[in-house]
């Protein structure tokens, strides 16, 4: 096989149907662009990075509160 082929596997027993709606399933292999997949584990990582600051943030706001709190 070359590595420009793209290789198209349709299959009808992956259909799945219901009463409202139906939905065939084609699997696409192709090459996979490596700097597409780099981007989006950045893109992830920088999300995670937020969500643990703004816990760490609240954390130490409600560790001064309660300070200040028992404190007085």
């Amino acid at each position: 096989m070359m590595s420009a082929e793209r290789i198209i596997s349709t299959n009808e027993e992956n259909v799945i149907t219901s009463n409202t709606y139906e939905v065939k399933e084609k699997v696409f292999l192709a090459r996979v662009d490596i700097y597409n997949l780099l981007a989006k584990n950045r893109k992830e990582k920088e999300k995670d990075n937020f969500t643990n600051l703004v816990l760490f943030s609240l954390l130490v706001a409600f560790s001064t509160i309660m300070g200040i709190v028992l404190f007085f």
